[in-house]
């Protein structure tokens, strides 16, 4: 005999006060995301929480083990003035869905004329899922989307947005105040209001280049408080909040498949084990498919195992399948601007003394072209990697300044070390730099394979390889 089971999901419908929609089976409507969620949470059967189309409160919003919460199509705002859209999976919270209808159909934004937040989800649980969803953090003092300390969370068909750079045309100063145009809207998508901290670098005027607040803005122009009376000509514009689009601290076994990001101050998609607001532990293992990071100020993909020197972070075993770093490094860090522009980074070993490293990783199928520094960089001790793709118009913004230099593949010394028995399968050019790949004295046991027609530099006889030409002379280096 065979018995025939049928599983009944509850699907809830959460609807803005004052307004009238039809129900799924409960025929209740929730004047809240969260009320909803918790309503689904106290179901018997497994339950799904459904935001319609069309405005609601969606304020902060913190996620239960179990509950699936959809949003339609369109795009959803927080009604609160002050604050913006906040999704938590708090730790403890396992088996949560967070879901839309598509990058292109599901927008999460804030209309927010406070400081904080555009759309924020952040994920300390155990098997979460975020999927098919667009993330405007535009505007935010925190990163965009925050994976802090996960497990095996799935994140899947997003777009995350964080802020970007716009150039500018002049800035003018009258002894007073500064104000600087911008060759489009200062920032997307409204400009800059009033009171808003704002970043601004590589303008002709050093005394314009730094972090003010600006006291008036349109769309197009931004005001701050200034004693120089000069003009100056050029640079960049950025909110003056440095942080990324995606931000990985600590955690094991992430799943990122189909993923783009768009700006971030700091970096636009970064994995790491320590940051200025904490340690946040090792990073082990983790998928990552199909990343395209584009129009961030700093670099585009990051990888940077931190910590103080007593505590020897990790990041081990992360494969990346089909990794696109483009036009990134606008303006870089530091006062010279010299570092941090490149599309893609490694970087482990910045203390003296430290053990932090970074093992096993795999990048296969990375193109990495039209950024502001070197197209890809390793720095520090980095170890046992395979790293196989392009780099191609690279060190558009940079010069070797400050000792960072500009080529096409870069291997560097850390505080220690430098990167050892590494394998490298490339092809490309050496961009506005002088090599397509260039090692220090530090590096040890690297192996590479290259097909350029551009010079290579080996800091040391340790490292070993061969180039060929597309007209197919072989140089080799051992």
């Amino acid at each position: 005999m065979v018995t025939k089971v049928t599983l009944v999901l509850a699907i809830l419908i959460c609807v803005a006060p004052k307004t009238s929609l039809a129900q799924v089976l409960y025929g209740v409507d929730y004047a809240t995301i969260q009320s909803c969620v918790n309503a689904a949470a106290a179901s018997s059967t497994p339950a799904k929480c459904v935001v319609p189309t069309g405005k609601a409160n969606t304020s902060q919003v913190e996620m239960v083990s179990g509950v699936t919460l959809e949003f339609s199509y369109g795009s959803f705002t927080n009604t609160n003035p002050t604050g913006g859209v906040f999704i938590h999976f708090a730790r403890g919270v396992t088996g949560a869905t967070v879901r839309g209808r598509g990058v292109a159909a599901t927008v999460l934004r804030s209309n927010s004329s406070g400081p904080q937040f555009g759309a924020v989800v952040q994920d300390e649980g155990t098997g979460n899922t975020i999927s098919g969803l667009t993330l405007d953090g535009n505007n935010n003092t925190t990163g965009t989307l925050i994976i802090r300390q996960a497990t095996r969370g799935r994140y899947k068909n997003l777009k995350v947005l964080q802020n970007t750079a716009v150039a500018v045309t002049k800035i003018v100063g009258n002894g007073a105040t500064a104000t600087a145009t911008c060759v489009a809207n200062c920032f997307p998508p409204s400009g800059f209001g009033s009171h808003k901290l704002i970043r601004i670098a590589g303008n002709s005027v050093p005394a314009f280049n730094g972090q003010f607040t600006t006291s008036r803005a349109g769309t197009n122009t931004l005001t701050f408080a200034s004693g120089t009376k000069d003009t100056g000509a050029g640079g960049f514009v950025m909110s003056g909040f440095l942080n990324v689009a995606i931000d990985v601290e600590g955690g094991t076994e992430p799943t990122f498949f189909n993923i783009e990001t768009i700006g971030g101050p700091q970096d636009g998609f970064s994995v790491t084990t320590e940051d200025s607001n904490s340690s946040w532990g090792d990073v082990t293992d983790g998928h990552y498919t199909n990343i395209y990071a584009h129009d961030s100020p700093n670099n585009g993909f990051s990888i940077n195992a931190l910590g103080v020197v007593a505590t020897g972070r990790t990041i081990t075993g992360i494969v990346i399948s089909g990794l696109r770093a483009v036009n990134n490094g606008f303006v870089g860090s530091g006062p010279s601007g010299a570092d941090d522009m490149s599309c893609a980074v490694l970087v482990a070993n910045l203390t003296k003394g430290d053990n932090t490293s970074i093992s096993g990783v795999s990048i296969a199928g990375f193109r990495g072209s039209d950024c502001g520094g070197a197209g890809f960089r390793a720095k520090g001790r980095v170890t046992g990697g395979h790293f196989s793709g392009s780099v191609t118009g690279n060190g558009l913004r940079q010069t070797s300044q400050g000792g960072q230099p500009i080529d096409g593949i870069v291997l560097l010394a850390g505080a220690d070390v430098g990167p050892t028995n590494n394998q490298f399968t490339f092809s490309g050019d050496k961009g506005k730099g002088t090599n397509v790949f260039k090692t220090d004295k530090s590096t040890s046991g690297n192996a590479f394979t290259l097909t350029s027609g551009d010079p290579v530099s080996l800091g040391t006889t340790n490292d070993t390889g061969t180039k060929v030409t597309r007209k197919g002379h072989v140089s080799v280096y051992e």
